[in-house]
Protein backbone atom coordinates (compact mmCIF):
# COMPACT_ATOMS: atom_id res chain seq x y z
CA UNK A 1 0.00 0.00 0.00
CA UNK A 2 1.31 3.45 -0.86
CA UNK A 3 1.70 6.10 1.82
CA UNK A 4 -1.11 8.18 0.33
CA UNK A 5 -3.42 5.17 0.26
CA UNK A 6 -2.58 4.42 3.87
CA UNK A 7 -3.97 7.78 4.85
CA UNK A 8 -7.36 7.01 3.37
CA UNK A 9 -7.68 3.39 4.45
CA UNK A 10 -7.55 2.23 8.08
CA UNK A 11 -5.29 -0.71 8.75
CA UNK A 12 -1.86 -1.70 9.98
CA UNK A 13 -0.27 1.33 8.30
CA UNK A 14 -2.29 3.66 10.53
CA UNK A 15 0.45 3.66 13.17
CA UNK A 16 3.07 4.60 10.59
CA UNK A 17 0.85 7.41 9.34
CA UNK A 18 0.38 8.69 12.89
CA UNK A 19 4.12 8.59 13.50
CA UNK A 20 4.82 10.45 10.25
CA UNK A 21 2.30 13.19 11.06
CA UNK A 22 3.54 13.47 14.64
CA UNK A 23 7.09 13.99 13.35
CA UNK A 24 5.84 16.79 11.08
CA UNK A 25 3.94 18.58 13.84
CA UNK A 26 6.01 21.36 15.38
CA UNK A 27 6.28 21.19 19.20
CA UNK A 28 6.35 25.00 19.23
CA UNK A 29 2.94 25.06 17.56
CA UNK A 30 1.58 22.46 19.98
CA UNK A 31 2.66 24.63 22.89
CA UNK A 32 1.11 27.66 21.18
CA UNK A 33 -2.17 25.74 20.79
CA UNK A 34 -2.17 24.62 24.43
CA UNK A 35 -1.69 20.89 23.80
CA UNK A 36 -1.31 18.67 26.87
CA UNK A 37 -0.16 15.18 25.79
CA UNK A 38 -0.94 13.79 29.25
CA UNK A 39 -4.64 14.67 29.23
CA UNK A 40 -4.80 14.78 25.39
CA UNK A 41 -6.57 18.13 25.59
CA UNK A 42 -6.07 21.26 23.49
CA UNK A 43 -6.62 24.46 25.47
CA UNK A 44 -6.79 27.02 22.68
CA UNK A 45 -5.82 30.50 23.96
CA UNK A 46 -8.61 33.03 23.62
CA UNK A 47 -6.22 35.77 22.45
CA UNK A 48 -4.78 33.75 19.54
CA UNK A 49 -5.48 35.53 16.20
CA UNK A 50 -6.54 32.30 14.45
CA UNK A 51 -7.37 29.82 17.21
CA UNK A 52 -8.83 32.29 19.69
CA UNK A 53 -12.37 32.69 21.01
CA UNK A 54 -14.37 35.39 22.82
CA UNK A 55 -14.46 35.06 26.59
CA UNK A 56 -17.17 36.47 28.82
CA UNK A 57 -15.78 39.64 30.44
CA UNK A 58 -17.66 39.16 33.74
CA UNK A 59 -15.25 38.83 36.70
CA UNK A 60 -14.48 35.20 37.52
CA UNK A 61 -16.39 33.79 34.53
CA UNK A 62 -14.46 33.27 31.29
CA UNK A 63 -17.21 31.29 29.52
CA UNK A 64 -17.25 31.29 25.72
CA UNK A 65 -19.37 33.96 24.03
CA UNK A 66 -21.35 33.27 20.86
CA UNK A 67 -22.20 35.71 18.09
CA UNK A 68 -22.57 39.28 19.35
CA UNK A 69 -23.40 38.39 22.95
CA UNK A 70 -21.74 40.66 25.52
CA UNK A 71 -22.05 38.19 28.38
CA UNK A 72 -22.74 34.49 28.69
CA UNK A 73 -26.08 32.99 29.60
CA UNK A 74 -24.93 32.08 33.11
CA UNK A 75 -23.95 35.66 33.84
CA UNK A 76 -27.25 36.95 32.47
CA UNK A 77 -29.07 34.59 34.85
CA UNK A 78 -26.71 35.44 37.73
CA UNK A 79 -25.67 31.81 38.30
CA UNK A 80 -21.95 31.98 37.64
CA UNK A 81 -20.93 33.21 41.09
CA UNK A 82 -23.04 30.59 42.82
CA UNK A 83 -21.46 27.86 40.71
CA UNK A 84 -17.97 29.03 41.56
CA UNK A 85 -18.72 29.40 45.25
CA UNK A 86 -20.72 26.17 45.73
CA UNK A 87 -19.96 24.52 49.11
CA UNK A 88 -18.40 21.09 49.38
CA UNK A 89 -16.19 21.47 46.33
CA UNK A 90 -13.17 20.02 48.12
CA UNK A 91 -15.14 16.98 49.30
CA UNK A 92 -16.46 16.33 45.81
CA UNK A 93 -12.97 16.54 44.36
CA UNK A 94 -11.88 13.75 46.66
CA UNK A 95 -14.13 11.32 44.76
CA UNK A 96 -13.17 11.45 41.08
CA UNK A 97 -15.66 10.89 38.28
CA UNK A 98 -15.88 7.34 36.93
CA UNK A 99 -14.92 8.53 33.44
CA UNK A 100 -11.18 7.92 33.16
CA UNK A 101 -10.36 11.24 31.50
CA UNK A 102 -12.50 13.40 33.79
CA UNK A 103 -10.83 15.14 36.78
CA UNK A 104 -14.12 16.39 38.25
CA UNK A 105 -15.61 15.17 41.47
CA UNK A 106 -18.63 12.84 41.41
CA UNK A 107 -20.39 13.32 44.71
CA UNK A 108 -22.71 10.42 45.53
CA UNK A 109 -23.07 9.26 41.92
CA UNK A 110 -20.67 7.22 39.83
CA UNK A 111 -19.94 10.23 37.61
CA UNK A 112 -19.80 13.98 37.75
CA UNK A 113 -23.06 15.77 37.08
CA UNK A 114 -22.38 16.33 33.36
CA UNK A 115 -21.25 12.76 32.72
CA UNK A 116 -24.12 11.38 34.79
CA UNK A 117 -26.56 13.15 32.46
CA UNK A 118 -24.77 11.71 29.43
CA UNK A 119 -24.84 8.26 31.02
CA UNK A 120 -28.61 8.49 31.59
CA UNK A 121 -29.11 9.32 27.91
CA UNK A 122 -27.00 6.38 26.73
CA UNK A 123 -27.85 3.54 29.07
CA UNK A 124 -31.20 2.83 27.40
CA UNK A 125 -29.40 1.64 24.26
CA UNK A 126 -29.01 -2.17 24.31
CA UNK A 127 -25.60 -1.89 22.60
CA UNK A 128 -24.24 0.55 25.20
CA UNK A 129 -20.98 -0.69 26.74
CA UNK A 130 -20.47 1.26 29.95
CA UNK A 131 -16.94 0.04 30.58
CA UNK A 132 -15.79 1.02 27.08
CA UNK A 133 -17.59 4.35 27.44
CA UNK A 134 -15.71 5.09 30.67
CA UNK A 135 -12.41 4.61 28.84
CA UNK A 136 -13.19 6.60 25.69
CA UNK A 137 -15.47 9.39 26.94
CA UNK A 138 -13.56 12.70 27.13
CA UNK A 139 -13.47 15.08 30.04
CA UNK A 140 -16.00 17.92 30.08
CA UNK A 141 -14.31 20.53 27.97
CA UNK A 142 -13.99 24.02 29.36
CA UNK A 143 -14.30 27.05 27.05
CA UNK A 144 -11.68 26.82 24.30
CA UNK A 145 -10.78 23.24 25.14
CA UNK A 146 -10.92 20.34 22.66
CA UNK A 147 -10.32 16.83 23.99
CA UNK A 148 -8.76 14.20 21.77
CA UNK A 149 -9.21 11.50 24.40
CA UNK A 150 -10.74 8.37 22.89
CA UNK A 151 -9.54 9.11 19.35
CA UNK A 152 -7.25 6.69 17.56
CA UNK A 153 -3.60 7.71 17.38
CA UNK A 154 -3.98 8.34 13.68
CA UNK A 155 -7.11 10.49 13.99
CA UNK A 156 -5.54 12.53 16.80
CA UNK A 157 -2.36 13.03 14.74
CA UNK A 158 -4.47 14.17 11.77
CA UNK A 159 -6.31 16.70 13.92
CA UNK A 160 -3.11 18.19 15.35
CA UNK A 161 -1.22 18.28 12.06
CA UNK A 162 -4.23 19.60 10.13
CA UNK A 163 -4.74 22.33 12.74
CA UNK A 164 -1.08 23.31 12.42
CA UNK A 165 -1.28 23.58 8.63
CA UNK A 166 -4.54 25.55 8.71
CA UNK A 167 -2.95 28.00 11.13
CA UNK A 168 0.18 28.34 9.01
CA UNK A 169 -2.02 29.08 6.00
CA UNK A 170 -3.71 31.89 7.95
CA UNK A 171 -7.06 30.08 8.31
CA UNK A 172 -9.21 30.64 11.38
CA UNK A 173 -10.41 27.53 13.25
CA UNK A 174 -13.45 27.69 15.54
CA UNK A 175 -12.90 25.65 18.72
CA UNK A 176 -16.59 24.71 18.85
CA UNK A 177 -16.51 23.29 15.31
CA UNK A 178 -13.26 21.46 16.03
CA UNK A 179 -14.82 19.95 19.14
CA UNK A 180 -17.80 18.76 17.08
CA UNK A 181 -15.42 17.02 14.66
CA UNK A 182 -13.70 15.19 17.52
CA UNK A 183 -17.06 14.21 19.02
CA UNK A 184 -18.09 12.70 15.69
CA UNK A 185 -14.80 10.80 15.42
CA UNK A 186 -15.40 9.30 18.88
CA UNK A 187 -19.08 8.57 18.27
CA UNK A 188 -18.40 6.68 15.03
CA UNK A 189 -15.17 5.07 16.22
CA UNK A 190 -13.49 6.38 13.06
CA UNK A 191 -9.88 5.40 12.52
CA UNK A 192 -9.27 8.47 10.34
CA UNK A 193 -10.95 11.82 9.73
CA UNK A 194 -11.83 10.86 6.15
CA UNK A 195 -14.28 8.27 7.54
CA UNK A 196 -16.57 10.88 9.14
CA UNK A 197 -20.07 10.73 7.66
CA UNK A 198 -22.20 12.57 10.21
CA UNK A 199 -22.31 16.17 11.38
CA UNK A 200 -23.43 19.36 9.67
CA UNK A 201 -22.04 21.05 6.60
CA UNK A 202 -19.71 23.34 8.57
CA UNK A 203 -18.20 20.42 10.46
CA UNK A 204 -17.79 18.56 7.16
CA UNK A 205 -15.84 21.47 5.69
CA UNK A 206 -13.49 21.56 8.67
CA UNK A 207 -13.10 17.76 8.64
CA UNK A 208 -12.30 17.79 4.91
CA UNK A 209 -9.75 20.54 5.45
CA UNK A 210 -7.99 18.63 8.24
CA UNK A 211 -8.01 15.40 6.22
CA UNK A 212 -6.70 17.18 3.12
CA UNK A 213 -3.71 18.58 5.01
CA UNK A 214 -2.99 15.15 6.46
CA UNK A 215 -3.24 13.58 2.99
CA UNK A 216 -0.79 16.06 1.54
CA UNK A 217 1.78 15.30 4.20
CA UNK A 218 2.04 11.80 2.72
CA UNK A 219 1.98 12.73 -0.96
CA UNK A 220 4.68 11.55 -3.35
CA UNK A 221 4.87 12.52 -7.06
CA UNK A 222 5.51 8.90 -8.12
CA UNK A 223 2.37 7.64 -6.38
CA UNK A 224 0.24 10.60 -7.45
CA UNK A 225 1.21 10.15 -11.12
CA UNK A 226 -0.56 6.77 -11.15
CA UNK A 227 -3.92 8.22 -10.13
CA UNK A 228 -6.76 9.48 -12.32
CA UNK A 229 -7.10 12.69 -10.27
CA UNK A 230 -3.89 14.38 -9.18
CA UNK A 231 -3.48 16.56 -6.13
CA UNK A 232 -0.94 18.96 -7.58
CA UNK A 233 0.49 19.68 -4.13
CA UNK A 234 2.61 16.57 -4.80
CA UNK A 235 4.24 18.56 -7.62
CA UNK A 236 4.52 21.80 -5.67
CA UNK A 237 1.53 23.39 -7.42
CA UNK A 238 -1.98 24.40 -6.32
CA UNK A 239 -5.18 22.70 -7.47
CA UNK A 240 -5.97 19.36 -9.09
CA UNK A 241 -5.62 17.70 -12.48
CA UNK A 242 -8.48 15.44 -13.60
CA UNK A 243 -7.95 12.71 -16.20
CA UNK A 244 -11.30 10.97 -15.72
CA UNK A 245 -12.86 12.70 -18.74
CA UNK A 246 -10.60 10.62 -20.99
CA UNK A 247 -12.67 7.46 -21.44
CA UNK A 248 -10.13 5.27 -23.26
CA UNK A 249 -7.56 3.68 -20.98
CA UNK A 250 -4.70 4.13 -23.46
CA UNK A 251 -5.55 7.79 -23.94
CA UNK A 252 -5.78 8.41 -20.19
CA UNK A 253 -2.45 6.73 -19.49
CA UNK A 254 -0.76 8.56 -22.36
CA UNK A 255 -2.11 11.88 -21.08
CA UNK A 256 -0.84 11.13 -17.56
CA UNK A 257 2.66 10.39 -18.84
CA UNK A 258 2.66 13.52 -20.97
CA UNK A 259 1.50 15.64 -18.04
CA UNK A 260 4.16 14.18 -15.73
CA UNK A 261 6.77 15.11 -18.33
CA UNK A 262 5.31 18.54 -19.09
CA UNK A 263 4.53 19.94 -15.64
CA UNK A 264 8.15 20.39 -14.47
CA UNK A 265 8.83 22.48 -17.58
CA UNK A 266 6.24 25.09 -16.66
CA UNK A 267 6.72 28.00 -14.27
CA UNK A 268 4.54 30.37 -12.32
CA UNK A 269 1.73 29.91 -9.80
CA UNK A 270 -0.73 28.78 -12.47
CA UNK A 271 1.67 26.43 -14.25
CA UNK A 272 -0.99 23.70 -14.41
CA UNK A 273 -3.44 25.96 -16.26
CA UNK A 274 -2.13 25.22 -19.78
CA UNK A 275 -1.89 21.50 -19.01
CA UNK A 276 -5.49 21.52 -17.82
CA UNK A 277 -6.51 23.28 -21.03
CA UNK A 278 -4.78 20.67 -23.19
CA UNK A 279 -6.62 17.91 -21.33
CA UNK A 280 -9.93 19.65 -22.03
CA UNK A 281 -9.16 19.60 -25.75
CA UNK A 282 -8.06 15.96 -25.56
CA UNK A 283 -11.39 15.13 -23.91
CA UNK A 284 -13.18 16.28 -27.09
CA UNK A 285 -11.21 13.65 -29.04
CA UNK A 286 -12.11 11.05 -26.42
CA UNK A 287 -15.83 11.86 -26.73
CA UNK A 288 -15.60 11.64 -30.53
CA UNK A 289 -13.93 8.21 -30.45
CA UNK A 290 -16.43 6.90 -27.92
CA UNK A 291 -19.40 8.05 -30.00
CA UNK A 292 -18.19 7.12 -33.50
CA UNK A 293 -16.68 3.64 -33.01
CA UNK A 294 -18.22 0.32 -32.03
CA UNK A 295 -15.25 -0.40 -29.74
CA UNK A 296 -15.48 3.18 -28.37
CA UNK A 297 -11.85 3.76 -29.35
CA UNK A 298 -10.49 1.29 -26.79
CA UNK A 299 -7.84 -0.23 -29.12
CA UNK A 300 -5.30 2.35 -30.33
CA UNK A 301 -4.00 0.00 -33.05
CA UNK A 302 -7.45 -0.08 -34.69
CA UNK A 303 -7.67 3.69 -35.15
CA UNK A 304 -6.90 5.57 -38.35
CA UNK A 305 -7.53 8.52 -40.58
CA UNK A 306 -11.36 8.09 -40.64
CA UNK A 307 -11.43 8.66 -36.87
CA UNK A 308 -9.60 11.96 -37.23
CA UNK A 309 -12.06 12.98 -39.92
CA UNK A 310 -14.95 12.12 -37.57
CA UNK A 311 -13.33 14.29 -34.92
CA UNK A 312 -12.92 17.20 -37.35
CA UNK A 313 -16.56 16.87 -38.49
CA UNK A 314 -17.74 16.81 -34.88
CA UNK A 315 -15.84 20.00 -34.04
CA UNK A 316 -17.26 21.70 -37.15
CA UNK A 317 -20.79 20.67 -36.11
CA UNK A 318 -20.34 21.98 -32.57
CA UNK A 319 -19.10 25.30 -33.90
CA UNK A 320 -21.91 25.55 -36.47
CA UNK A 321 -24.56 24.93 -33.80
CA UNK A 322 -22.83 27.50 -31.53
CA UNK A 323 -22.15 24.94 -28.81
CA UNK A 324 -18.54 26.05 -28.97
CA UNK A 325 -16.96 29.16 -30.47
CA UNK A 326 -14.99 29.19 -33.68
CA UNK A 327 -11.90 30.06 -31.69
CA UNK A 328 -12.46 27.07 -29.37
CA UNK A 329 -12.75 24.77 -32.41
CA UNK A 330 -9.45 25.99 -33.83
CA UNK A 331 -7.68 25.80 -30.49
CA UNK A 332 -8.91 22.25 -29.73
CA UNK A 333 -7.73 20.94 -33.11
CA UNK A 334 -4.33 22.54 -32.67
CA UNK A 335 -3.88 21.17 -29.15
CA UNK A 336 -4.95 17.64 -30.13
CA UNK A 337 -2.43 17.73 -32.99
CA UNK A 338 0.28 18.82 -30.56
CA UNK A 339 -0.57 16.10 -28.02
CA UNK A 340 -0.58 13.28 -30.58
CA UNK A 341 2.85 14.44 -31.72
CA UNK A 342 4.04 14.53 -28.10
CA UNK A 343 2.77 10.98 -27.48
CA UNK A 344 4.91 9.75 -30.36
CA UNK A 345 7.93 11.82 -29.29
CA UNK A 346 7.73 10.33 -25.78
CA UNK A 347 7.75 6.82 -27.22
CA UNK A 348 4.25 6.01 -26.00
CA UNK A 349 3.29 4.42 -29.33
CA UNK A 350 6.16 1.90 -29.25
CA UNK A 351 5.56 -1.76 -28.30
CA UNK A 352 4.78 -1.92 -24.60
CA UNK A 353 3.64 1.70 -24.45
CA UNK A 354 0.07 2.71 -23.54
CA UNK A 355 -0.61 3.78 -27.17
CA UNK A 356 1.28 0.89 -28.74
CA UNK A 357 0.43 0.37 -32.41
CA UNK A 358 -1.21 3.78 -32.91
CA UNK A 359 -1.09 4.26 -36.70
CA UNK A 360 0.82 7.17 -38.20
CA UNK A 361 -2.29 8.37 -40.06
CA UNK A 362 -4.08 8.92 -36.74
CA UNK A 363 -2.84 12.49 -36.69
CA UNK A 364 -4.35 15.94 -37.14
CA UNK A 365 -3.07 17.59 -40.32
CA UNK A 366 -2.72 21.28 -40.92
CA UNK A 367 -5.65 21.10 -43.37
CA UNK A 368 -7.87 19.75 -40.55
CA UNK A 369 -7.40 22.93 -38.53
CA UNK A 370 -9.72 25.77 -39.52
CA UNK A 371 -8.34 29.27 -39.77
CA UNK A 372 -8.78 31.30 -36.63
CA UNK A 373 -11.71 33.72 -37.04
CA UNK A 374 -10.72 37.35 -37.52
CA UNK A 375 -11.28 39.53 -34.46
CA UNK A 376 -13.50 42.44 -35.53
CA UNK A 377 -11.61 44.54 -33.00
CA UNK A 378 -8.14 43.12 -33.51
CA UNK A 379 -5.42 44.05 -31.07
CA UNK A 380 -5.48 44.11 -27.29
CA UNK A 381 -5.02 47.84 -26.87
CA UNK A 382 -7.68 49.66 -24.88
CA UNK A 383 -8.49 53.00 -26.58
CA UNK A 384 -7.27 56.08 -24.67
CA UNK A 385 -10.82 57.36 -24.17
CA UNK A 386 -11.83 54.03 -22.62
CA UNK A 387 -8.79 54.11 -20.33
CA UNK A 388 -9.73 57.60 -19.14
CA UNK A 389 -13.20 56.37 -18.21
CA UNK A 390 -11.76 53.39 -16.34
CA UNK A 391 -9.30 55.56 -14.41
CA UNK A 392 -12.05 58.01 -13.47
CA UNK A 393 -14.06 55.09 -12.02
CA UNK A 394 -11.23 53.50 -10.00
CA UNK A 395 -12.72 54.72 -6.68
CA UNK A 396 -15.63 52.39 -7.40
CA UNK A 397 -13.23 49.42 -7.46
CA UNK A 398 -12.06 50.33 -3.96
CA UNK A 399 -15.64 50.67 -2.69
CA UNK A 400 -16.60 47.31 -4.22
CA UNK A 401 -13.61 45.45 -2.78
CA UNK A 402 -10.75 47.11 -0.87
CA UNK A 403 -7.85 49.54 -1.15
CA UNK A 404 -5.41 46.78 -2.10
CA UNK A 405 -7.48 45.81 -5.16
CA UNK A 406 -7.55 49.38 -6.40
CA UNK A 407 -3.82 49.83 -5.78
CA UNK A 408 -3.11 46.63 -7.70
CA UNK A 409 -5.13 47.92 -10.66
CA UNK A 410 -3.31 51.26 -10.63
CA UNK A 411 0.11 49.59 -10.50
CA UNK A 412 -0.77 47.24 -13.36
CA UNK A 413 -1.93 50.22 -15.44
CA UNK A 414 1.14 52.30 -14.56
CA UNK A 415 3.77 49.58 -15.08
CA UNK A 416 2.27 47.16 -17.61
CA UNK A 417 3.36 44.22 -15.47
CA UNK A 418 1.38 40.99 -15.21
CA UNK A 419 -1.29 40.78 -12.49
CA UNK A 420 0.49 37.90 -10.73
CA UNK A 421 3.73 39.93 -10.62
CA UNK A 422 2.02 42.92 -9.04
CA UNK A 423 -0.04 40.88 -6.57
CA UNK A 424 3.11 39.14 -5.29
CA UNK A 425 5.14 42.32 -4.67
CA UNK A 426 6.98 42.33 -1.31
CA UNK A 427 6.61 45.29 1.03
CA UNK A 428 10.09 46.58 0.22
CA UNK A 429 9.73 46.66 -3.57
CA UNK A 430 10.73 50.27 -4.22
CA UNK A 431 14.34 51.35 -4.61
CA UNK A 432 16.20 54.37 -6.03
CA UNK A 433 18.98 54.20 -8.59
CA UNK A 434 21.98 56.45 -8.47
CA UNK A 435 22.61 59.02 -9.81
CA UNK A 436 19.45 61.07 -10.04
CA UNK A 437 17.56 59.00 -7.51
CA UNK A 438 15.17 57.57 -10.10
CA UNK A 439 12.54 55.29 -8.46
CA UNK A 440 12.69 51.64 -9.48
CA UNK A 441 10.12 48.88 -8.91
CA UNK A 442 11.75 45.56 -7.99
CA UNK A 443 9.60 42.57 -8.95
CA UNK A 444 9.85 38.89 -9.91
CA UNK A 445 8.98 37.61 -13.38
CA UNK A 446 7.48 34.26 -12.35
CA UNK A 447 6.71 33.16 -15.90
CA UNK A 448 10.35 33.39 -16.96
CA UNK A 449 11.77 32.51 -13.52
CA UNK A 450 13.65 35.82 -13.35
CA UNK A 451 13.74 37.34 -9.87
CA UNK A 452 14.86 40.81 -8.91
CA UNK A 453 13.82 42.52 -12.13
CA UNK A 454 14.13 46.33 -11.98
CA UNK A 455 11.64 48.61 -13.72
CA UNK A 456 12.02 52.43 -13.67
CA UNK A 457 8.71 54.05 -12.70
CA UNK A 458 7.30 57.55 -12.56
CA UNK A 459 7.30 59.49 -9.31
CA UNK A 460 3.50 59.27 -9.17
CA UNK A 461 3.78 55.47 -9.18
CA UNK A 462 6.47 55.64 -6.50
CA UNK A 463 4.18 57.83 -4.35
CA UNK A 464 1.42 55.24 -4.75
CA UNK A 465 3.77 52.49 -3.52
CA UNK A 466 4.99 54.60 -0.60
CA UNK A 467 1.43 55.31 0.54
CA UNK A 468 0.59 51.62 0.36
CA UNK A 469 3.72 50.72 2.33
CA UNK A 470 2.73 53.09 5.11
CA UNK A 471 -0.78 51.65 5.18
CA UNK A 472 0.47 48.05 5.43
CA UNK A 473 3.01 48.92 8.15
CA UNK A 474 0.20 50.47 10.19
CA UNK A 475 -2.05 47.43 9.62
CA UNK A 476 0.61 44.90 10.70
CA UNK A 477 3.03 46.65 13.08
CA UNK A 478 4.36 43.45 14.63
CA UNK A 479 5.32 41.58 11.45
CA UNK A 480 8.97 41.78 10.29
CA UNK A 481 9.23 43.94 7.17
CA UNK A 482 10.89 41.14 5.22
CA UNK A 483 7.75 39.02 5.62
CA UNK A 484 5.17 41.66 4.69
CA UNK A 485 3.45 41.94 1.33
CA UNK A 486 2.71 45.23 -0.37
CA UNK A 487 -0.82 44.03 -1.18
CA UNK A 488 -1.86 41.70 1.66
CA UNK A 489 -4.97 39.56 1.41
CA UNK A 490 -7.98 40.90 3.29
CA UNK A 491 -9.02 37.60 4.90
CA UNK A 492 -7.29 34.82 6.87
CA UNK A 493 -4.12 36.88 6.92
CA UNK A 494 -3.50 38.08 10.49
CA UNK A 495 0.19 38.87 9.96
CA UNK A 496 0.13 40.31 6.42
CA UNK A 497 2.32 37.56 4.99
CA UNK A 498 -0.16 36.31 2.38
CA UNK A 499 -0.68 38.43 -0.76
CA UNK A 500 -3.85 39.11 -2.70
CA UNK A 501 -4.22 36.32 -5.25
CA UNK A 502 -4.44 36.92 -8.97
CA UNK A 503 -7.78 35.07 -9.06
CA UNK A 504 -9.28 37.24 -6.33
CA UNK A 505 -8.09 40.40 -8.04
CA UNK A 506 -9.45 39.20 -11.39
CA UNK A 507 -12.86 38.39 -9.91
CA UNK A 508 -13.12 41.81 -8.20
CA UNK A 509 -11.99 43.55 -11.39
CA UNK A 510 -14.58 41.68 -13.47
CA UNK A 511 -17.43 42.58 -11.09
CA UNK A 512 -16.34 46.21 -11.10
CA UNK A 513 -16.24 46.45 -14.89
CA UNK A 514 -19.57 44.66 -15.35
CA UNK A 515 -21.32 46.92 -12.80
CA UNK A 516 -20.13 50.24 -14.26
CA UNK A 517 -22.09 52.26 -16.88
CA UNK A 518 -21.34 51.65 -20.59
CA UNK A 519 -17.86 52.48 -21.85
CA UNK A 520 -17.97 54.70 -24.93
CA UNK A 521 -15.50 55.11 -27.80
CA UNK A 522 -14.58 58.50 -29.22
CA UNK A 523 -17.34 58.18 -31.84
CA UNK A 524 -19.99 57.54 -29.16
CA UNK A 525 -20.41 53.80 -29.83
CA UNK A 526 -20.30 51.33 -26.95
CA UNK A 527 -17.06 49.48 -26.22
CA UNK A 528 -17.20 45.76 -25.43
CA UNK A 529 -16.62 45.37 -21.67
CA UNK A 530 -15.49 41.77 -22.15
CA UNK A 531 -12.23 43.15 -23.57
CA UNK A 532 -11.47 45.01 -20.33
CA UNK A 533 -9.39 42.41 -18.51
CA UNK A 534 -6.29 42.95 -16.33
CA UNK A 535 -3.96 41.61 -19.04
CA UNK A 536 -5.26 44.24 -21.49
CA UNK A 537 -3.44 46.90 -19.46
CA UNK A 538 -0.14 45.31 -20.50
CA UNK A 539 -0.76 46.33 -24.10
CA UNK A 540 -1.48 50.00 -23.57
CA UNK A 541 0.20 52.50 -25.85
CA UNK A 542 2.50 54.92 -24.00
CA UNK A 543 0.08 57.79 -24.64
CA UNK A 544 -2.77 55.82 -23.05
CA UNK A 545 -0.62 54.80 -20.11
Amino acid sequence: MTAAAALREPGPDGGAVAARLAALTDPVFLAEAGWDPGTRVLSLPSAHPLLGWRACPSPGCGNLLYGRDRECGSCRRGTTARRLASPGAAALAAQPCGVAACPRGRGRRRYCRAHWERFLDLRGDASFDEEAWQETEPAIEEPGQVSLHGLTERAAAEVLFGLQQRTRCGTTTDSVRLRQVTWELRRAGSAAISQITGGGQTQHRLARSLARHADRAMLAPEAEARKDVWDLAAFGLPGRLDFTRLRQRWLRESARRWAADNLPRRRGKIAAGPVRHYLTSLATLSVSLHASRDDHGADPAALGRPDIESFAHRMAFLAATEKISGDARTRACREVRHLLREFRALGLTRPGGPAAGLPDDFAVRGSDIPLKPDDPEAGRDLPPEVMRQLCDRLPGLERASCRETRTAAELIIDTGRRPDEICALPWDCLEYDEPGREPVLVYSNHKSARDGRRLPVAQATADLVLAQKARVREMFPGTPLGELRLLPAAYANPHGRRPVTENHFGACHREWVDAMPPLLRADGTEFDKARVVPYAYRHLRPAAR
